[in-house]
């Protein structure tokens, strides 16, 4: 709208581009998507379906319409919204719902009195389907709605909250795509009944993100102060008890909690909006104090695989006088190669078979030169920087950020040609025996023999 608008102010003919993959193009890619990725997910997706959730009422008088509907209404100060935004990411290497997120769930485990909950997330849809797909230019509602389960188990400090919440969102297939395409879209209807629940959504979230961006910058668009009034018949069915909306308005994160007045009194939700509110400050206030960023499994491709308590024990290990977060740039799994060398390595640690060994004649060197060489190529390739460890429940690869070249000048000039062959020989042999210690690096070593 505002690039015809635009246009047309100028005198011009509106032209809006290049025309993206229709609404029809992604439906059909969307049921595709169902019958092929989305049903390896199916299991995952009957455990959240099964998981054993219920919120408090106060009151049971039947289904809420929409009628009944009320809101609370709260807001974050404008100091800690900007806070939110801008400083609380760099803790955790967080997203700001993964924050918002760790509150709601610890606030609704508090008032329901257990340790899982189940929330009904809500995500703009747009999600890469295809590679043939592209929606970036199509307008549409792609909104895609999908239940999360969150566990907190013994997580109380805001440290252990935020990485468990951000651990178990990240595990999501797909950012929940694969919900909703089996439960409606799969045409085998007992993949569809599988994940039916009588009530799937007791409580929704939607953060909206920053909408004063959307109109900040228009010249042609402003907020409209006047209300658009229902896009909803008041006589619908409430789909959920409780709906929460979550958006950055004017510079301040502003939630509406939206309840069915036939479950919930006023006082209820007033209550459970301020204790969300002040758990949201705290976990803030952790971030902006924690000095020291701190990665989880996720941002290293662990998810699911390693515990956020393992890797940081993992990386607090003093290794040569420094813990070896200090030391390493990331770390990773092992290839199926990889592991499978590892593996022998470890198994059998007198076997040369692994170990490459290469031995040449070479004149006129400048051993500077050539130590130097070797310290630049090890520097440009992260694979000579690695280290390999199995502390963890997986084997995984550290690479560093610098190494020591293990290299040495040995000098045989003054010995007969038969010392020199016989020590040669000998050297060659007890250095193929040598071996490496994997969790060492670099896993290579230089000998020059004059």
């Amino acid at each position: 709208l505002e690039q015809g608008l635009q246009m047309i102010s100028q005198g011009k003919a509106v032209a809006l581009g290049a025309k993206s993959s229709s609404y029809r193009q992604w439906q059909e890619a969307l049921q595709a998507y169902a019958k092929t990725k989305a049903i390896r997910q199916q299991d995952y997706w009957q455990k959240v379906a099964r998981a054993d959730f219920s919120l408090p009422v106060d009151k049971e008088v039947g289904a809420s319409l929409v009628k009944d509907q009320r809101t609370v209404k709260v807001a974050l100060d404008a100091a800690l919204t900007q806070a939110l935004l801008t400083e609380v990411n760099k803790a955790y290497n967080t997203r700001i719902d993964d924050i918002l997120l760790a509150a709601l769930t610890k606030t609704l485990g508090s008032w329901s009195s257990q340790q899982q909950v189940v929330i009904g997330l809500e995500g703009h849809g747009r999600e890469d389907l295809s590679s043939q797909l592209d929606i970036s230019r199509t307008i549409g509602w792609f909104t895609n709605l999908y239940p999360v389960l969150l566990w907190l188990k013994e997580a109380e400090e805001a440290s252990e909250v935020i990485q468990t919440v951000k651990e178990q969102l990240r595990q999501v297939p797909d950012k929940g795509l694969g919900w909703g395409a089996l439960r409606y879209l799969h045409p085998d209807e007992g993949v569809r009944q599988s994940l039916s629940t009588e009530k799937p959504f007791q409580l929704t979230f939607n953060y909206l993100g920053q909408l004063d961006n959307v109109i900040s910058a228009s010249q042609w668009f402003a907020k409209a102060q006047e209300s658009a009034g229902s896009s909803v018949e008041k006589n619908n069915k409430l789909t959920a008890s409780i709906d929460i909306t979550a958006s950055i308005i004017e510079g301040q994160l502003v939630l509406n909690w939206r309840y069915g007045s036939k479950h919930y009194q006023e006082a209820t939700i007033t209550t459970l909006a301020a204790d969300f509110l002040e758990r949201l400050e705290n976990l803030i206030s952790h971030c902006q104090h924690k000095t020291v960023p701190q990665a989880t499994p996720s941002d290293y491709g662990l998810t699911g695989k390693v515990d956020y308590r393992e890797l940081e024990a993992f990386l607090a290990t003093v290794q040569n006088g420094k813990k070896l977060r200090e030391q390493i740039s990331t770390l990773y799994g092992l290839s199926p190669m990889q592991q499978g060398l590892l593996f022998h390595g470890l198994y059998d640690q007198s076997s040369p078979a692994y170990i490459e060994q290469m031995s040449c004649r070479l004149i006129g060197v400048e051993v500077e030169a050539f130590r130097k060489s070797w310290e630049h190529l090890m520097q440009q390739h992260s694979i000579l920087r690695s280290s390999f460890h199995q502390e963890l429940s997986i084997p995984v690869q550290c690479v560093h950020h610098s190494v020591v070249l293990p290299f040495q000048l040995l000098d045989y000039r003054g010995k007969s040609a038969a010392e020199q062959a016989e020590q040669l020989s000998a050297f060659i042999e007890a250095d193929a025996k040598k071996g490496f210690d994997f969790s060492q690096a670099p896993l290579l070593r230089l000998t020059l023999i004059r």
